[in-house]
């Protein structure tokens, strides 16, 4: 909707020039204190700037939902030694996996850093150590499984069964 002034004698026909009037006296005040607009110009940058920053920020954390099946049913459990939070011992893992009726489904991950080495120097690579199900616990299935089949995990015998160790790349 275009918002006119009333003035006397103005008629639609009149706005465009007007408007180009009004530019030109606006274009000539800033000739006059270009300090003044550089500051306006700056102030204004910067609050667009934080203003987008916080807000990428806050949709990410808080109003995106987790990319995953069902994200309210998933649950983050940490353990309380002291008054210091960690992971969660493989006994308290062990525990909550055989107390069927409390979760659908239990995994774990655990932060870790591999070196991998080509022809240069050794190159530290973060990585998640994971249990076998972690993928069918989130309800995410992976795009090319080992056995070629679309699947949602790795197999928890895994480990047990001596095959070559296996990764998931995102």
């Amino acid at each position: 909707m275009l918002f006119v002034p009333h003035r006397e004698g103005v008629r639609l026909s009149n706005i465009i020039p007007m408007l180009i009037h009004d530019v030109r006296v606006a274009l000539r005040q800033f000739a006059r204190q270009p300090g003044f607009v550089a500051v306006s110009v700056l102030t204004l940058a910067l609050g667009i700037g934080a203003n987008s920053a916080i807000f990428s920020f806050v949709n990410a954390l808080l109003l995106r939902p987790l990319p995953f099946p069902e994200p309210d049913r998933l649950v983050a459990i940490r353990s309380l030694r002291g008054n210091q939070t960690g992971k969660l011992m493989p006994r308290e893992w062990e525990e909550l996996e055989r107390n069927k009726d409390l979760f659908e489904g239990v995994a774990t991950y655990y932060p870790s850093q591999y070196n991998v080495t080509s022809s240069g120097p050794p190159e530290a690579v973060p990585a998640q150590m994971i249990t076998g199900n972690l993928f069918q616990v989130l309800g995410v299935p992976l795009i090319l499984p080992r056995d070629g089949r679309r699947s949602s995990g790795f197999s928890v015998s895994d480990p047990q069964r001596g095959l070559p160790a296996v990764a998931s790349l995102p």
